[in-house]
């Protein structure tokens, strides 16, 4: 064999050995890598804090798209016509359920170790979370607050009716016929000023209306007017010279500080005119259409209409006022149970709940709105608790009325609720407090809602220095975990390092 086909034949057995040397090596490599981390590599802590708060800012927002504001709306199948009820993914969640949720999901960020920028986000997350989760208990609270007083009123006006019944003389003896009939005609001049003491009210709420609804109307016109005027002056801007445009993108953004402020001020109107709107929504189901009312008018008439007779459809007339009387009791009995029920099983465990995590650690960053939104949801909650102290006067007031002992029991709820205004007041003040040092731009909104709270409760809070006039360099921007006020959403868009 020729000396170079020999070195030839030596290369060759010497690149194969290489390769296969190489081929052995990255077998070896890829055997030890795939256990740690299926053949990439294993990540760092600073990786792994990131996936972690990526995962639960995603499952946030997954949440915060299945709130619902009532439990009754909470499904667990969808309808299919003609089939089966599909079965679905991921159910509504009614406010407590997320509120539980995200407590566990701001649990399991702040065990996301990372780097320090990653630890401090994480912990900001966290407690925005708590808060929004606090938030969202106080709305669930509020709601629960309602549906006790829609009870509360029920079983007044069922224990109204009854009153209004005695008073008709039905359930007195036969005699006296024309006594029973002027007790009637009373009795039913009562329930039908009543009805129309509500109608006079969804009027008076109307009339008020109009004014507002003009206005806003006309301001959200003006608005719309100027945006055209804006999109003029921007389109002649475009196709103008520098020196020409300056003006008009000057005199466009006047007109746009313009329309925003009619748009604020119209915004402003439709929060005044809110509540009248209420009233008249509220009068309109009552009245309008009222079986209930219809019955009773009737039921009253024809006593009036009976009770004028001979003395012989006395023992009838007494017969139907006690059977009456029996089916209101039995109503109001049963809504006293479910007021009962409602009470021992969802308001107190929710007044409980909000309790311990409004006043716990970890609800509210280093910043001044943050602080004043915790404090106006205490507020919120103390109000709350008036509330239901004011449906228990109601409910032992009406008790009273029919004869039961009350004791010094409305002395007590009166030293409660005063107990309970000096908290919302306290806590008011902590939070016009703490705007004091805001600018007016983000300060001016709370300051507004710490204002209709104090007269919505009527608490007089004591005057203070305005907020700071708003910055007019980036060195000064608010702080970006700044609160929102309300029944904030859960906390979603908190982006992972």
């Amino acid at each position: 064999m020729a000396p170079h086909s020999r070195l030839l034949g030596a290369n060759h057995e010497i690149r194969t050995m290489n390769r296969a040397r190489i081929l052995a090596a990255a077998t070896l490599l890829m055997s030890t890598a795939l256990p740690a981390c299926n053949g990439l590599h294993t990540p760092s802590p600073a990786e792994q804090g990131a996936k972690k708060i990526t995962q639960v800012t995603a499952k946030a927002r997954g949440i915060s798209s299945r709130i619902t504001y009532s439990p009754d709306a909470v499904s667990k199948t969808l309808p299919v016509e003609g089939g089966e009820a599909k079965e679905l993914a991921q159910g509504l969640l009614a406010p407590a359920d997320a509120a539980k949720e995200l407590r566990a999901l701001a649990t399991e960020v702040t065990s996301a170790a990372g780097s320090d920028s990653q630890r401090k986000e994480a912990k900001t997350l966290a407690i925005r979370m708590r808060r929004d989760a606090m938030m969202l208990d106080l709305m669930d609270l509020e709601r629960i607050s309602q549906l006790k007083s829609a009870i509360a009123s029920g079983i007044a006006e069922r224990l109204a009716a009854i009153r209004s019944i005695d008073a008709s003389g039905d359930l007195q003896a036969t005699q006296e016929a024309a006594a029973r009939t002027k007790a009637s005609q009373g009795a039913k001049s009562a329930f039908d000023g009543s009805v129309a003491a509500e109608t006079d009210r969804a009027d008076a709420a109307r009339t008020a209306l109009q004014p507002l609804d003009a206005a806003i109307n006309e301001k959200e016109s003006s608005a719309e007017s100027l945006d055209i005027d804006i999109q003029t002056l921007r389109a002649k801007a475009a196709t103008s010279t520098p020196s020409a445009a300056l003006p008009l993108m000057i005199d466009a953004r006047s007109k746009l500080d313009a329309a925003q402020t009619l748009r604020v001020d119209a915004s402003t109107d439709d929060r005044e005119a809110e509540p009248y709107r209420s009233t008249v929504r509220i009068v309109d189901m009552a009245t309008k259409d009222n079986a209930e009312i219809a019955d009773t008018n009737k039921f009253l008439a024809d006593r009036i209409d009976e009770s004028s007779k001979a003395e012989v459809g006395a023992k009838a007339r007494a017969s139907a006022a006690m059977k009456r009387t029996r089916e209101l009791g039995a109503e109001a009995a049963a809504l006293m149970k479910d007021f009962t029920t409602l009470e021992t099983e969802l308001f107190q465990p929710a007044l409980k709940n909000v309790e311990e995590n409004i006043n716990g650690d970890g609800l509210t960053a280093k910043n001044s709105t943050d602080q004043a939104a915790i404090a106006i949801a205490k507020a919120r909650f103390a109000a709350i608790q008036m509330d239901a102290v004011d449906q228990a006067m109601s409910l032992m007031a009406a008790a009273q009325s029919m004869g039961a002992p009350v004791g010094d029991g409305e002395a007590q709820l009166r030293a409660q609720r005063d107990k309970l205004a000096g908290n919302a007041k306290a806590a008011l003040v902590e939070a016009r407090d703490a705007l004091s040092g805001v600018e007016s731009g983000a300060g001016a909104p709370m300051l507004r809602s710490i204002a209709e709270l104090a007269a919505a409760l009527g608490i007089e809070v004591p005057a203070t220095a305005a907020p700071a006039p708003a910055a007019t360099t980036d060195e000064s921007a608010p702080a970006g975990d700044a609160a929102p006020t309300g029944d904030a959403a859960p906390a979603t868009d908190a982006a992972p390092a």
